[in-house]
């Protein structure tokens, strides 16, 4: 009856990530609790925690269990039944992470009480955070001829076996093309 679930976010070392927490329910939910697991390397501003605009009248707290483990309680509010992001973290990347990494983040014990009191658990699902560096195409860790070769090839409108857009966007204008390319191209010669 009750689904948390994380996604899968692809970045790039310095950037900064909004990773939610998504609540699928087919009732209305008062007080939760879950425990998270962020990787070390990608802990979360937690000053900066997003409510949903679902999610009305919540206190939010949390313990630190561990450097990976938190328990995040939710009090004193009410989300409907439904879909909807329940949360939202900024997660600041470090510019010197290491890349060509997934990190998982895991979110485990949850307890939900439902609007006529009762308590339940929900299922969950778990998400990472891909880091790869900025021109890495193809995920190799290596910012190359290859990644250039990539590039062109989306630019043009053909398809290639890898290509991550996240990293390949290099002029951050929503689009790839050949100013994207002669990016990748900069950062390889840079590079080599």
């Amino acid at each position: 009856r009750h689904s948390f679930y994380l996604m899968n976010k692809v970045t790039k070392p310095g950037a900064t990530v909004k990773f939610p927490i998504y609540l699928s329910s087919v009732k209305t939910l008062k007080d939760m609790t879950f425990q998270l697991e962020f990787p070390e390397e990608l802990t979360p501003d937690f000053t900066q925690v997003e409510m949903s605009e679902k999610a009305v009248g919540y206190s939010i707290s949390y313990t630190q269990q561990d450097e990976k483990n938190y328990i995040f309680t939710l009090k004193d509010g009410e989300v409907p039944a439904g879909n909807a992001a329940l949360l939202v973290f900024t997660i600041n990347v470090s510019p010197d992470i290491i890349t060509a990494l997934d990190y998982p983040v895991k979110i485990n014990l949850v307890e939900v009480t439902e609007e006529d009191g009762t308590t339940a658990t929900a299922s969950t699902r778990n998400g990472r955070i891909s880091v790869y560096k900025l021109g890495d195409t193809n995920g190799d860790d290596v910012v190359n001829a290859l990644d250039v070769l990539n590039m062109a090839k989306v630019a043009v409108n053909k398809t290639t076996e890898i290509f991550i857009q996240e990293v390949s966007d290099i002029n951050e204008d929503d689009g790839i093309n050949a100013l994207d390319v002669l990016g990748v191209v900069k950062i390889a010669v840079n590079k080599e």
